[in-house]
């Protein structure tokens, strides 16, 4: 049965491009031992990226948002395929153009599923104008 917040809020958009809790807090209260199975609301994929540097077994992240699971997604394909600084730059946190971050997106794109491809596709200008970051 669908919650009572899926009929009064739009998941449809991204709602958190970036997490800006400390994750080293995060990680120090969890206190995730290696062969670990985590639960994670996945947001924007920090936090739940984050707890893979403990050696989990398992990272379950979930989302009532589907926006917010392609924004894991895509970082999951950046760490992948790009450098570091090219991630950064595809994030929002170092400067580059649009049509830059759009083209780091397309040697990303092999690697997602095809839902979240779909997603990417049409917020494209999301990922040009740095509503990832």
């Amino acid at each position: 049965m669908p919650s009572e917040i899926s009929y009064k809020a739009d998941f449809s958009e991204i709602r958190y491009a970036q997490c800006w809790e400390d994750a080293d807090i995060l990680l120090d209260a969890l206190d995730i031992q290696p062969g670990d199975v985590c639960l994670s609301i996945a947001s924007a994929g920090d936090n739940t990226l984050a707890m893979l540097s403990q050696s989990p077994a398992r990272v379950i992240a979930v989302d009532i948002n589907p926006a917010q699971i392609a924004c894991l997604e895509l970082r999951v394909a950046a760490y992948r395929e790009l450098s570091h600084p090219e991630l950064l730059v595809l994030i929002g946190s170092l400067p580059g153009d649009g049509a830059y971050r759009i083209s780091l997106y397309h040697r990303c794109r092999p690697q997602l599923s095809i839902v979240t491809r779909e997603f990417w596709n049409k917020h494209s200008r999301a990922i040009a104008h740095i509503l990832l970051g």
